[in-house]
């Protein structure tokens, strides 16, 4: 398997608790909405990583009205009970 190494020396990876912190949501919300494609971010592995063009775009999106219908999409469902 080839090394690829890419260099992030120009961008600032946030974890998604740095990022949920930074947009004053709970990490679940913002894990969620990512999975979704409401916020945009990148995985690294089995890691979710944001940037603050990630949440600008989002903010911007929110601003614009573009998201506001699909907030409801993230809502926790509940679970079913095992039988």
């Amino acid at each position: 398997m080839k090394d690829v190494r890419v260099d992030t020396s120009d961008v600032d990876l946030m974890t998604t608790a740095q990022a949920a912190a930074r947009l004053q949501v709970t990490p679940q919300w913002l894990t969620r909405a990512a999975a979704a494609g409401i916020v945009p971010s990148r995985r690294l592995g089995k890691y979710r990583r944001f940037t603050e063009s990630d949440l600008a775009a989002y903010l911007d999106s929110v601003r614009d009205g573009g998201n506001a219908a699909r907030i409801n999409v993230i809502r926790r469902t509940p679970r079913s009970k095992a039988s």
